[in-house]
């Protein structure tokens, strides 16, 4: 089935004149696992999502644009006021469907069924490449995709076989239409967060009014997650007041509560907060860990907490807690597979006592990748960070790197790059 995909796809680009190669690998379930085997940075993959998209208006539809030689010629029969795009984007970023609808001027986008998919795409889940071959499936690109490789990487219609194309030459062979419609975030349990966070644990040793700007700050440049330490609820509902329900607290409970001072305080700043559910709450679990986990399993039944997560600690620790209850977070810097193999984030403080205790080699390599790409060395482990896993977030406390803290995100880091800070940070 998907044979005749790439082939059309290796057709195409060799008369086209594009610089491409292909990868033969095994079969990859994630987005992550299979940029490693092909040896690319997450960010270069072109992940392609069909989506049905409902409309009143049918104007702007516009069919493939590939050669009508190669179209499919299977018919999908459409309903009044529908039509179907192939929207592709950046694979750490997610589709905002909403956004994806909004952006062209429609209703209400959705995920196209699976007989959609096949009829459409010729291809299973996770095989479609970013190519339409179908007069009824228009091609539409996050405008991400352009801005930080000179390549992309993409599944070429079978999940074994990838292809990395030069992404001028896609960009003029595809001709796709470009609009912007993914988000850049993450994952936390059940929260979607933006890649970088602000660590606030400092404000109980400021001025209020200190206190109250700097997340104010924060706020203004859109950050969104804030940890915030125990004691510190009343000045973060002062701060972020006017946030209209966009920040997400990550809010610290005292070491060394037990399971019935846990469940008064949680109940204590929800009160305080003025809200009826804590989003992400962090305890100790050290010492009587199973009954702590079995609370917690139960607060969130509850719905008083829709996601948990636990200090530093060790990982036979964390596992035991992981089979009773899922846990969200932790507040240490884990190795990418552990927090693969656990299901969760890594909520990780980088300040310049994180910078200043790394190893000479792995310091001297981030300001030589920093004065290649005219950034500091901030940002360069920043970019690090969120390129090695989009289960890590680095948490930050200083205004000043807060305030170029995104930038990081556009820093186009190479496979090889990533692979040289992640043996100097280990060694």
């Amino acid at each position: 089935m998907s044979e005749r995909i790439f082939n059309n796809i290796r057709e195409i680009l060799s008369a086209n004149g594009a610089k491409f190669r292909v990868i033969e690998h095994e079969k990859a379930g994630t987005s992550e696992l299979v940029a490693n085997v092909r040896k690319s940075v997450l960010a270069q993959g072109a992940k392609a999502l069909l989506c049905t998209i409902k409309t009143s208006n049918l104007d702007e539809f516009v069919g493939s644009n590939m050669p009508t030689s190669l179209l499919l010629d299977k018919h999908l029969n459409v309903k009044s006021g529908r039509f179907h795009v192939l929207a592709v984007f950046p694979a750490d970023h997610s589709a905002n469907l909403s956004k994806l609808a909004n952006a062209l001027g429609a209703n209400k986008a959705s995920l196209a069924s699976p007989a959609e998919v096949e009829i459409l795409a010729d291809c299973v889940f996770g095989a479609v490449p970013p190519f339409s071959f179908h007069e009824q499936l228009m091609l539409v690109v996050d405008e991400n995709l352009f801005k930080r490789y000179d390549e992309i990487a993409f599944n070429a219609g079978l999940l074994e076989r990838s292809i990395v194309l030069d992404v001028k030459d896609y960009e003029r062979i595809a001709k796709p239409r470009v609009i912007k419609f993914a988000d850049n975030v993450r994952r936390v349990g059940k929260l979607s967060v933006m890649p970088i966070g602000v660590d606030c644990t400092q404000i109980l040793r400021m001025d209020q009014n200190e206190a109250i700007n700097f997340m104010c700050k924060a706020c203004e440049i859109e950050y969104d997650l804030f940890d915030i330490p125990s004691g510190g609820e009343s000045l973060a509902k002062k701060a972020l007041k006017d946030s209209n329900g966009s920040v997400k607290f990550a809010l610290n409970l005292p070491i060394n509560l037990n399971t019935n001072e846990i469940k008064f305080k949680i109940k204590e700043v929800l009160d305080i907060l003025g809200v009826s559910c804590v989003k992400l709450c962090f305890l100790d679990i050290n010492s009587d860990t199973i009954e702590k986990a079995t609370l917690m399993e139960k607060l969130v039944k509850e719905g008083l907490v829709a996601n948990w997560g636990v200090y530093e600690t060790g990982f036979d620790k964390l596992k035991e807690v992981c089979e009773i209850t899922q846990v969200s977070a932790i507040k240490a810097l884990l190795e990418p597979n552990t927090l693969k193999e656990l299901k969760i984030s890594s909520l990780c403080k980088i300040d310049q006592n994180f910078i200043n205790s790394q190893n000479l080699k792995f310091i001297n390599l981030a300001k030589f990748y920093a004065a290649q790409k005219d950034t500091t060395k901030e940002m360069i482990i920043l970019s690090w960070l969120t390129n090695r896993s989009t289960d890590v977030l680095p948490m930050l406390n200083d205004l000043n790197v807060i305030k170029d803290g995104f930038n990081a995100l556009k820093i186009g880091l190479k496979f090889d790059e990533i692979l040289s800070l992640n043996e100097a940070f280990r060694s």
